[in-house]
């Protein structure tokens, strides 16, 4: 019986393991802490957004995005094929898949249970410090022990939330073997911003529709709630904007805030002030936002908040911020706030299977991959379909 070992313990690597061993291959898993699956206890606020009913590849991103579509044939089968065999509980929240009972806990224990059932060895404690290959065989030294085999999946995952011991290991692995790495920035994570305002607003949830400007040309448009912070913006749609916020390095970066997303343009925001006219500003924004929002920007825009509408001289300033409200990007927080990863091993060395182009029977899976989703279980879809369709080509 040939060998596979695969190296995290993550949902990727225990995903690919149920499926080598279906394949009849004998498995093994190392994994670094003292337990599997730590950074998915994470996923979601420990509620665990397992996947997302709309499969469009347009939620899918990497540096070649002319590929990227390659990769991911009959992905919702998939999908379903392994949600059904995993045997958890799904429950359809809008579009988010989420196991009923609302805990991350019961992915994981369901990963484990399948992977043990199906005989597969899970060894924790186990820190990679060196993979070879020689005659067709894999090396892999650990801190106490050495292992070898047919089949080596690397299933580290990246950079992001290194407490869970997501410490780049994948990433050295690859380059031992000649692949190239697509630049790493940290993904889905707070943008830290300049102004003065920022105290007022901290703690404000609203929806919003935030634009990213690069080198004076929109590349980015997300519509969702937005969290205003003490040092810059959060919320989903942030999270959305701060993957493409790292990708381009020009220092020309812009970002503006529509706090009114049912209004697209100031002439029809401006009939709709003007027909409440007998109410004084203060009280039509009040009625508008949230109060301490209301404030900030009628302080921002320097205006008198008892005059009513029709006595502004400087009414397109104070449409703008409302609509177009302008903040001062500094950058992003780094990995420890991060939920992924962008940038990784690049699929043009890799086959459709993820298989490694250039060292036969080697593959790479999940977050170590140059490949990231939107919010909404796309990076856990990620995880599932490279995992599944490597253990398959295996």
């Amino acid at each position: 019986m040939k060998r596979a070992i695969i190296i995290g313990a993550g949902p990727s690597g225990l995903a690919c393991a149920i499926r080598l061993r279906k394949n009849n291959l004998d498995v093994t898993v190392l994994e670094k802490n003292e337990t599997c699956c730590k950074k998915l206890l994470l996923t979601g606020n420990g509620r665990c957004n397992l996947g997302n009913e709309d499969q469009d590849i347009s939620h899918y991103h990497s540096t070649n995005n002319d590929i990227l579509e390659n990769y991911f044939e009959d992905k919702e089968k998939y999908l379903e094929e392994f949600y059904e065999d995993l045997g958890v509980l799904l429950k359809n929240k809008n579009g988010y898949l989420y196991p009923n009972s609302n805990q991350a806990k019961t992915v994981c224990d369901a990963l484990i249970s399948k992977a043990k059932e199906l005989g597969v060895r899970i060894i924790n404690n186990q820190n990679v410090v060196e993979v070879t290959r020689v005659d067709g065989i894999f090396k892999v030294k650990t801190n106490d022990n050495n292992y070898e085999s047919e089949f080596l999946i690397v299933a580290t995952g990246g950079l992001a939330a290194p407490k869970t011991g997501s410490t780049g290991d994948g990433y050295t692995f690859a380059k031992n073997f000649k692949h190239n790495i697509r630049k790493l920035s940290p993904g889905l994570v707070q943008i830290e911003c300049d102004g003065y305002y920022l105290k007022d607003w901290a703690g404000i949830r609203t929806d919003a529709a935030v634009k990213l400007y690069v080198d004076d040309k929109l590349t980015k448009v997300d519509v969702g709630e937005i969290q205003l912070t003490n040092d810059g913006i959060s919320g989903i749609v942030t999270m959305q904007i701060s993957s493409l916020f790292n990708y381009y390095e020009s220092d020309n970066k812009k970002i503006f805030i529509n706090f009114l997303p049912m209004f697209e343009d100031l002439r029809e925001l401006r009939q709709y002030l003007l027909r409440q006219g007998n109410l004084s500003i203060r009280q039509l924004l009040h009625n508008m936002l949230n109060s301490k929002l209301a404030n900030v920007i009628l302080d921002y825009t320097h205006i008198n908040s008892n005059l009513k509408i029709s006595e502004i001289k400087n009414l397109d300033v104070l449409l703008n911020n409302l609509i177009n409200f302008e903040v001062k990007p500094i950058k992003t927080k780094d990995y420890d706030y991060a939920q992924i990863t962008i940038g990784g091993v690049s699929l043009e060395e890799l086959n459709k299977n993820f298989e490694s182009k250039f060292v036969n029977n080697l593959y790479f899976i999940g977050e170590v991959l140059d490949i990231n989703g939107d919010c909404g279980g796309y990076n856990l879809s990620i995880c599932f379909i490279s995992a599944l369709k490597a253990g398959e080509s295996c």
